[in-house]
C-alpha cells in the first residue's frame, strides 16, 4: 500500500450483479420474459390438476355406472342395463379426455415456462382440443333443451331443460375462455420470440 492510497480499503467495493454480468460474460444474449407467457403457464398447470381430478373422478363414476349395468343385465333386467351401460361408456370416455388433458396441459404448462418452443405447440394442441370439448358440453344442453336428444336428463320440465342449457353453456365459456387466452398469447408474433 503506497502512502498516497491509504484510505482505499475503506472505500465501499462495488457490488457485482451476478445475474445480468454472468450473461453478458458468457456471450448469450438475454432473452426478453413476458409476464403473460408465466401466467399463462401457471394457469395451464392450475388447470392440468383440475381436469386429472375432474377425468379421475368421472372415470370413476363411469367405471361404476357400467358396473351397475352388468350387475343388471346378470340380475334380470332392473335397473335398465342398456342405459347403465351406455352411460358409463360416455362418462368414462369423458372422464378419460380429460385425464389426456391434464397430463398434457401439465406438460405443456412446466415447459412454456422454460420457454421451450415444443411446450407452446403442446399448449396449442390442448387448447385446440379443449374448446372441442367445451363445445360438447353446450351441443347436448341445447339439444336437450330444445328436445331433440330424446330426454337425456330423465324428460325433465321446460324449466330445468332450460337450466340445463344456461349451465351446459356456462362450461363452455369456461372451456372456450381458457383457450382463446391460450392461443391469444401463445401465437402472437412478440411473444413467439421468446421461445428457442
Amino acid at each position: 500500500m503506497s502512502y498516497d492510497a491509504w484510505d482505499d480499503e475503506l472505500l465501499p467495493r462495488r457490488r457485482r450483479r451476478r445475474d445480468l454480468d454472468d450473461i453478458a460474460l458468457s456471450g448469450h444474449p438475454m432473452r426478453p420474459q413476458s409476464g403473460i407467457v408465466t401466467a399463462v403457464g401457471i394457469i395451464s398447470i392450475i388447470k392440468s390438476v383440475l381436469f386429472l381430478l375432474y377425468g379421475g373422478f368421472f372415470g370413476m363414476c363411469g367405471l361404476f355406472c357400467a358396473a351397475v349395468g352388468i350387475g343388471a343385465r346378470n340380475q334380470g333386467g332392473f335397473p335398465p342395463p342398456d342405459l347403465f351401460e351406455r352411460a358409463g361408456g360416455i362418462i368414462f370416455a369423458w372422464g378419460f379426455a380429460h385425464l389426456v388433458l391434464g397430463v398434457g396441459l401439465l406438460i405443456g404448462g412446466i415447459v412454456v415456462l422454460q420457454r421451450r418452443n415444443w411446450g407452446r405447440i403442446l399448449l396449442l394442441a390442448c387448447a385446440a382440443a379443449i374448446a372441442f370439448l367445451g363445445a360438447t358440453p353446450a351441443v347436448v344442453a341445447i339439444m336437450d333443451a330444445m328436445d331433440e336428444a330424446g330426454g337425456f336428463f330423465g324428460n325433465a320440465q321446460p324449466e330445468d331443460r332450460i337450466g340445463l342449457a344456461v349451465f351446459g353453456m356456462c362450461v363452455t365459456l369456461i372451456y372456450l375462455a381458457y383457450a382463446i387466452v391460450v392461443f391469444l398469447v401463445l401465437l402472437n408474433r412478440n411473444i413467439r420470440a421468446e421461445f428457442d
